[in-house]
């Protein structure tokens, strides 16, 4: 991923130019580094002393040994009981934050998201309205334990707003990780597509049901949940209206891409979200569950005109 451009960023602005290549590699290794704090040793890269990260891409490394502070709602069988790295992003515009774990990585990470803390004590996050902004309010927004060399994911970050990243490991390690920290629209791997396309047709009609069980989702934005969700692929040949119908306690919205700065029209709850598409093209269909603490199920029709 090279060149990285805030498609659809709410604020209108792209990245700075300097974040347009990557910076300085910058190296951590946990329990070297330390900071005093009222007389008090706390280590660099800690809950309470987080490694502060410009705005700009770069490349990140780390190395994770000992016993770790912050344990995440996503947490089971200690895999985020061992050492953990804490880095702090603030963005100055509303833009979707992609991590690429690179292949030095050799342990599986637990990533972990939170808005305006990393405390341990912080309690996990409950069902949350879904528009706009389903930000959970100084809790774990984004909790994925697992994570292996080789694999993107990205957060919807809001202008202003600080952002604690986590990357923790398992009970017992001694490993080192590397990520790529980039900003912009992620690339559609950073997503999971329904293996069902929706092509476009002249009075066409697409229809879908699903149940989900309890579970963190991967697609975010300023209009979509933490539960799992459904992103289709639509195939939109020559200008026209789209109709979604969606039955069920989830959020939809289209968009043009994998990030969520690239949303065109959302809806949350009982409705029908209506778009209108002036250029053909590839463009989604997310529908997302608001809660990942219950399960749910939707039921999803799709016209076209």
């Amino acid at each position: 991923m090279g060149l990285v451009v805030a498609c659809g960023a709410r604020s209108g602005d792209a990245p700075p130019d300097d974040a347009t290549e990557t910076e300085t590699e910058t190296e951590t290794d946990a329990g070297t580094e330390t900071d005093t704090t009222e007389g008090v040793e706390v280590r660099l890269g800690s809950c309470k002393n987080p490694y502060i990260l410009g705005y700009a891409n770069k490349t990140l490394r780390g190395r994770l040994l000992g016993r770790g502070d912050v344990e995440g709602w996503c947490s089971s069988d200690g895999n985020d009981r061992g050492r953990e790295d804490v880095y702090v992003i603030t963005t100055p515009v509303d833009i979707d934050v992609v991590f690429l774990f690179r292949e030095e990585t050799d342990f599986p990470v637990t990533l972990r998201v939170d808005e305006g803390t990393c405390d341990p004590e912080a309690e996990a996050p409950a069902e949350t309205e879904a528009v706009p902004n389903p930000g959970l309010d100084a809790v774990s927004r984004f909790c994925e334990a697992g994570v292996e060399a080789g694999a993107w994911r990205s957060f919807y970050a809001r202008a202003g707003v600080e952002y604690y990243v986590t990357i923790d490991s398992p009970r017992g390690t001694d490993g080192r990780y590397g990520f790529d920290l980039l900003f912009g629209d992620p690339p559609i791997d950073a997503c999971a597509l329904h293996p069902s396309k929706v092509k476009q047709s002249p009075g066409g009609v697409f229809q879908w049901s699903n149940d989900f069980a309890p579970g963190q989702g991967r697609v975010d934005g300023p209009c979509a949940g933490p539960g799992p969700e459904n992103m289709f692929e639509i195939e939109i040949e020559y200008p026209g209206y789209v109709e979604a119908e969606i039955k069920g306690d989830f959020v939809a919205n289209f968009r043009s891409a994998c990030g969520g700065a690239s949303e065109l029209e959302c809806i949350a709850g009982n409705g029908v979200l209506v778009h209108y598409f002036d250029t053909p093209g590839t463009y989604y269909l997310v529908i997302d569950q608001v809660s990942h603490e219950s399960a749910g199920n939707y039921s999803l029709q799709v016209r076209f005109q």
